[in-house]
């Protein structure tokens, strides 16, 4: 290696080291074998290798970052001398993954981040303003400076930047060693050059920087000193960039006629025999035998100071809350409407004998449902505590730091809360008059959302995902309202467990005791006179033709408009232009490539052909299939979307068989239809995982590639004649991009059109594409055979340089982004020369080359086919795939209800677990008001349990939302495919979702029932029931509703929340039948003492004492699980597969449903509509119990 002559000043300077590297897991698997090596400082180096072949790896194990469950043998050393001990600040590593707070400026992040890490205590607030602005500068992001980072509802910069910025926070301390774990994933062309070019002046800058990478093009790969070539855990290559392909092509005579396994196995030995061995081993032995040994760690030198991190932190976390409209603002507005609401119902309650019952509810609802709206922040936790991981592993600043900053931080939110909500419920409910009562009621208020809170920043630490965590803190909250005075009275709860510890653990027993008191200490109520309580309880893909012959599709002129931002420009009715005037076709048997840099107008030419353009797009110009203009209803054409949606717990074969079921012909027997199937699942290779299920959230499936791969299945299982698709190799590795195309090709060679939209191409898959559409700036860069523009571009006077990727050149002359990246990395640019092809701009190359092709022959030859193709194809495009009336949509409707029902009974988070739930709390209810008995105090507590079956379980109705999400998903691709109408969803839905109904009313219906003792009666038993099934069947219904207008889950948790509240509302005030009012006076403290069994005696400021040793006992819970998450994810990791695998041995059995009308008439079905909204929705009881055992494991010695 020539790099072996270096300067004096430069081989000072310390280097990486591993030597002898292997790492194992589960005591069999070699993830490395063997591996040494070393990076150097002023280098960049490449790792790379297909899938699967080491490289995340090796990184972890350079980072010290390696999971517990893997074993590591070799050293990982730093060989050297520093200048100076506080020049850098270790070692720094940089996920995939950009996490950050959406609502921030960039900026402001860079800043805050700058606030948290450096600390030196020379250094003053101008000089960290001075570093962040040298950062934002050194890394090009002077332009989006001053953008937000964006989120799920918010746009802000592009991904690019968001990359670009995790390097920047990276560099801040000045880290000597910069691990990047495949920096340019999802990025363009352009993107992904700027990144690996601003890596390479942070290296030159005397750092060691090493990422992995995956399938680079040219121009990126010229970046790169150092290469490290992975294959199975092996070193394949080692040694600089440059001299790869020599060292690999000296072998290309004795590979020929090998498998790749023996190619690999040869390139394995020949590297350990070659000169680039020896060289590095050389090397390695001078280093390890004349210089020292570093320890250098990821944590900065001087720890900046706790105050400072702490108020740092207080104020980046109050701005993001002020800014986040949708977790904190909308869900003020939540409280306030609930309120209103509240107010409404119980509008100024009197002293009356009924006044007492009211009033009670009133507490009950406000310290029992209200605070359910707490869950909706459970979605902002989650993504707040991905931020706190990033730091945290980068040693930033530590648990404690954070668990007080995220208290004080929210104290502003909670107070305006309380404050806002407790005094539109005084004044509208008209509670006990005074200054100090209302102090009192707002404060309470204020404890008990903080507690909840706190809950819900727990749970958010133990789970993997929004979904449990929804689930799991749903289950929290009901237990802990269960032992409250909401159902029954604290002398009546049962000692063991419930009344001991659980009443005494209960936010909610103590918070109602306190304002019980608040409220009835001094007031005199109507006397109580006995009474006797009563309880009442489509024509459509049917003749689709599977013709041989395929049509040609032809587009002219066509131009596509959008609305200018009137906001940003001052111009209102402002247009921009996506296409200008486009003119093509495509022909049968071949296939053809849509390529471009980012904003050239491939998705959009896509959806312009398909008939998807978005509303607010305005297109001229004609779209023909056969010299027919294509309506939007033609179902000759099929689109394949970028995202892979599909019901995970289906298999391949399965998945593919109701497609095939719900969109094949009638007329085709269910053998024909099946031998489609098959027919299609080996046509796209698919049959090594035809029996494997897709996979979810909590179990692995197939492959992203797979998944690719039966998108298109799905689409061609009905032969049409055009097939468009939108970035069909997104996110792919190579070898399953080459799959993927390979097989697009053979699609096409079934005399199909095939169109896709492509970006960045590797050589192999390029050479597979027919045609080629070059666009840029919704213009025609090229048009014609793929083959042929290499020469387009040379007689243009831009040839592609030998040994280059044609795809790279051809996107490198048209993308205007590198003249970006040069005007903004001018400054920082180091010992690198960059050049455009020539010395013209690209603005100008592609105006030369635009013109050039409107001037050319195959711009002629084009226009020539056009006008032929119209002339000679007059067939109609088929635009009714009808089948046979009622027997069409009656089939679909089986169809889709059986796959549905299928779907149900595997899907064991969300269906089994929640039954077994129901049965757990039921059980629970039941020994909670055992026996009942008629007694007068019975009145009281019957109504309470009704309460507790109508009301509370409702608020488990939220636990339906993330499926109900994912089943639309499925629905919206399979809708805008017309595979069927929106009736027919609904149905099948609602059919498939009746047995899960009814098992979950049936068996929280008979064990309740007989263990509190109901009214006796086989026609009493079956009404309740029936109740109980309406009731869940109807809060489904109203989730669906919710899920079907918003289409983000976090989003619909929140709204979902405070409509459930409504019926909330609306069955409290139904609940009990009037008594009679009395004569004499009763004072508030008799009241207490004799109805609800509490002591007046007792000063309500020990229950809000009480309140507040809860709420720093949940902080200091928090604390803990974050100090000890490590620990209690693996026993999490080791403990919920084996669970899993036991629940899924049950019997199969359906759930879900739609909507049903509510009962007429009886006061009863509303509280049952409660109760049943609140009974469907929240699984599996065993996780409260897990919790609590599990955080028994965090705290034991």
């Amino acid at each position: 290696m020539s790099s072996l002559a270096e300067p004096e000043h430069i081989r000072r300077r310390p280097y990486l080291v591993w030597q002898d590297l292997t790492v194992v897991v589960a005591k069999s698997r070699k993830l490395l074998n063997d591996l040494t090596g070393f990076a150097q400082p002023n280098k960049l180096m490449a790792l790379m290798g297909p899938s699967g072949s080491g490289k995340s790896t090796l990184l972890d194990a350079l980072a010290g970052r390696l999971s517990a469950n893997v074993k590591m043998t070799g050293n990982v050393t730093y060989k050297g001398k520093m200048e100076s001990r506080n020049s850098c600040a270790g070692i720094s590593y940089m996920t995939q993954e950009d996490v950050f707070l959406g609502t921030l400026t960039v900026r402001e992040t860079i800043t805050y981040s700058a606030n948290l890490r450096v600390s030196d205590k020379s250094k003053s607030k101008e000089d960290i303003k001075e570093l962040v602005e040298r950062t934002i500068t050194e890394m090009g992001l002077e332009n989006c400076a001053d953008n937000k980072i964006g989120n799920w509802h918010l746009r802000g910069i592009s991904n690019g930047e968001k990359k670009r910025l995790s390097i920047g926070l990276e560099i801040l301390t000045q880290p000597y060693t910069m691990l990047l774990d495949e920096p340019t994933t999802g990025l363009d062309s352009a993107s992904a050059y700027f990144v690996i070019l601003s890596l390479r002046n942070i290296a030159l800058d005397g750092r060691i920087v090493v990422c992995s990478i995956h399938q680079p093009s040219y121009y990126l790969f010229d970046l790169f000193h150092d290469f490290y070539l992975l294959s199975c855990g092996e070193a394949v290559y080692f040694g600089e960039a440059k001299l790869a392909v020599k060292g690999i092509t000296t072998l290309s005579d004795s590979l020929v006629n090998l498998t790749t396994r023996e190619i690999k196995e040869i390139l394995i030995q020949k590297y350990k025999a070659s000169e680039y061995s020896t060289t590095a081993r050389n090397k390695l032995r001078d280093m390890t035998s004349t210089v020292e040994t570093l320890s250098l760690s990821n944590k900065s030198n001087s720890s900046t100071l706790w105050c400072k991190q702490l108020d740092t932190l207080i104020r980046r976390s109050c701005v993001n809350m002020s800014r986040d409209m949708g977790y904190y603002w909308l869900r003020i507005l939540f409280y306030v409407l609930v309120s209103v609401s509240l107010g409404s119902i119980y509008f100024r309650t009197d002293t009356s004998y009924l006044a007492i019952t009211a009033r009670v509810k009133c507490e009950a609802f406000i310290y029992g449902f209200m605070i359910c709206l707490s869950i909706g922040g459970l979605p902002s936790f989650m993504e707040e505590l991905k931020v706190f991981n990033r730091e945290r592993l980068s040693k930033h600043y530590g648990e404690a730091v954070l668990s007080i900053a995220n208290f004080i931080s929210s104290l502003p939110f909670l107070v305006l809360i309380a404050v806002s909500s407790g005094a539109v419920i005084n004044g509208m409910v008209k509670f006990h008059n005074g200054f100090s009562h209302f102090c009192y009621f707002c404060l309470s208020l204020f404890c008990c959302i903080s507690v909840i809170e706190c809950s819900m920043m727990v749970v958010a630490v133990l789970v993997p995902n929004v979904l449990m965590g929804i689930g799991i803190g749903t289950s929290l909250i009901v237990f802990m309202m269960m032992s409250s005075e909401i159902f029954r009275r604290p002398p009546d709860l049962p000692k063991f467990f419930w009344r001991y510890p659980m009443s005494y653990i209960s936010f909610a027993s103590w918070a109602l005791q306190g304002v019980y008191k608040n409220d009835m200490v001094g007031l005199e109520f109507d006397s109580m006179v006995p009474g006797e309580y009563k309880i009442k309880g489509e024509e459509e893909n049917d003749n689709i033709k599977m013709r041989n012959r395929g049509p040609y599709l032809v587009w002219e002129d066509i131009t596509v408009v959008v609305p200018q931002d009137s906001l940003r420009n001052n111009n209102i009715g402002a247009t921009r232009k996506l296409l200008n005037g486009l003119s093509g076709f495509a022909q049968p048997h071949r296939i053809m490539a849509l390529m471009g840099p980012s904003g050239s107008g491939k998705s959009t030419l896509l959806d312009a052909l398909s008939g998807r353009l978005s509303p607010n797009a305005t297109m001229s110009g004609n779209v023909f299939l056969n010299g027919k203009k294509i309506s939007t209803d033609c179902r000759d054409v099929s689109y394949v979307t970028q995202e892979d949606v599909f019901l995970g717990t289906l298999t391949v074969r399965e998945t593919l068989a109701y497609s095939a079921h719900l969109r094949l012909p009638t007329k085709m027997t269910k053998v024909e239809k099946n031998e489609v199937v098959e027919n299609t699942i080996a046509k796209m290779g698919l049959q090594d995982c035809a029996q494997t299920r897709i996979g979810n959230w909590h179990f692995r499936g197939i492959s992203t590639g797979e998944k690719r791969r039966l998108s298109i299945c799905i689409e061609i299982i009905t032969q049409p004649h055009v097939l468009f698709l939108d970035e069909p190799t997104s996110s792919l590795d190579s070898a399953s991009a080459f799959f993927v195309i390979w097989a697009l090709r053979n699609i096409a060679h079934d005399g199909k059109i095939v169109i896709c939209s492509i970006h960045q191409p590797s050589s192999d898959v390029f050479n597979f594409f027919d045609d080629l559409v070059l666009l840029s700036g919704g213009e025609t860069v090229y048009f014609g055979e793929a083959k042929m523009a290499v020469k387009f571009f040379a007689d243009a006077g831009f040839p592609c340089p030998t040994r280059k990727n044609p795809p790279d050149h051809f996107l490198r002359c048209i993308s205007s982004d590198f003249d970006k990246i040069y005007a903004t990395l001018k400054q920082s640019l180091k010992n690198y020369e960059t050049s455009s092809p020539t010395n013209l701009t690209t603005e100008q190359v592609k105006a030369t080359l635009i013109q050039k092709y409107k001037c050319s022959e195959f711009s002629r030859d084009a226009a020539k086919i056009i006008r032929e193709i119209k002339l000679n194809n007059e067939e109609p495009c088929t635009e009714s795939n009808k089948g046979s009336g009622a027997g069409r949509w009656w089939k679909q409707l089986c169809t889709l209800t059986r796959r549905s029902s299928l779907n149900m009974t595997r899907d064991v988070g969300y269906y089994w677990l929640r039954i077994v739930f129901y049965i757990l709390v039921s059980v629970s209810a039941g020994t909670f008001f055992f026996n009942i008995g008629t007694s007068n105090r019975a009145i009281s507590a019957r109504g309470k349990c009704d309460g507790f079956i109508y009301g509370l379980m409702i608020c488990l109705a939220i636990g339906g939302i993330p499926f109900f999400i994912e089943d639309i998903k499925v629905f919206n691709r399979e809708r805008l495919g017309r595979h069927y109408g929106e009736a027919m969803f609904v149905l099948s839905n609602f059919i498939s979702s009746i047995p899960f109904v009814i098992a979950t009313a049936l068996s929280s219906g008979t064990i309740l029932y007989y263990m509190v003792n109901f009214h006796a009666g086989f026609s009493y038993y079956f009404y309740f029931c029936i109740n109980l099934f309406l009731c869940i069947a109807v809060t489904e219904g109203c989730t669906l509703i919710v899920v079907a207008a918003v289409s983000n889950l976090l989003l619909a948790i929140g709204i979902a929340a405070g409509v459930t509240g409504q019926y909330k509302n609306d069955m409290i005030g139904l609940e009990f039948d009037p008594l009679a009012a009395g004569e004499p006076k009763l004072k508030g403290e008799y009241v207490l003492e004799n109805m609800y069994g509490i002591r007046p005696d007792i000063s309500k400021w020990w229950d809000l004492a009480a309140l507040f040793c809860l709420l720093i006992f949940n902080r200091v819970i928090f604390y803990m699980v974050l100090k000890h998450k490590e620990r209690a994810s693996l026993f999490y990791a080791n403990t919920l597969p084996g669970e899993l695998s036991d629940i899924n041995k049950a019997r199969e059995f359906p759930q879900r449903e739609i909507s049903l009308s509510p009962p007429r008439d009886t006061k009863l079905s509303f509280h049952c509509l409660l109760r049943r909204d609140l009974a469907l929705h929240y699984p599996c009881s065993y996780r409260p119990f897990f919790l609590f055992f599990f955080l028994l494991v965090i705290v034991s010695p």
